[in-house]
Parts: C-alpha cells; structure tokens; sequence
C-alpha cells in the first residue's frame, strides 16, 4: 500500500486553492489513512508517474484523486468527488473482489 510509503505531503501552489474550494487540506490527506483503490493513471503520465486514489472522502461519498510521488511524498494534484458514472462502476468493481 502506498500510504505506508508516505512520510508527508506536498503542497502545489498552483494546484492547492483548486483543491480547497471542495476540500480543506487536512480531509485529503486523511483520505490516504484508508485502503484506496489505486490506478496508474497512463493518459496524463508524461513526465512522470500519475495515479489515481479512488476510496471514501468526507461524508462517506466516493472520491478521487489524482497524485504523483516524489520520493516519500505524495503530491495531490486535483482531489474531487466521483461522478456518477464513475461511482457505478467503481461499485461494480468492488463487488467484484
């Protein structure tokens, strides 16, 4: 598991304010405490690896977020509830293991 690796989390400062218009910053990183379904996320890995942490966010509705590592950090790129397409199939997905 990832969460195991981590000893912090860093901050872009581009990136943070999108985050906190639907988050404060303490909800993500707790929401890496959980087990997390994670994904390489290949479309958007250029210049380095991107993944997607799919699990349960503030109010117990399905969240994803999408991050890179930087040596033991994790560094959030954009956070967000799923949509509705993605909720069913993550759902569906679960059931399935």
């Amino acid at each position: 598991m990832i969460h195991k690796e981590i000893s912090e989390f860093e901050w872009d400062e581009g990136n943070t304010p999108k985050i906190q218009e639907r988050f404060e910053i303490f909800e993500v990183e707790q929401f890496f405490s959980q087990t997390l379904m994670i994904l390489k996320d290949s479309k958007h890995s250029n210049l380095e690896d991107r993944f997607i942490a799919i699990g349960t966010g503030p109010l117990n509705k399905p969240m994803f977020v999408c991050f890179t590592m930087r040596q033991n950090r994790i560094r959030v790129i954009s956070a967000r509830f799923m949509r509705r397409k993605e909720v069913v199939a993550y759902e569906k997905h679960k059931k399935e293991f």
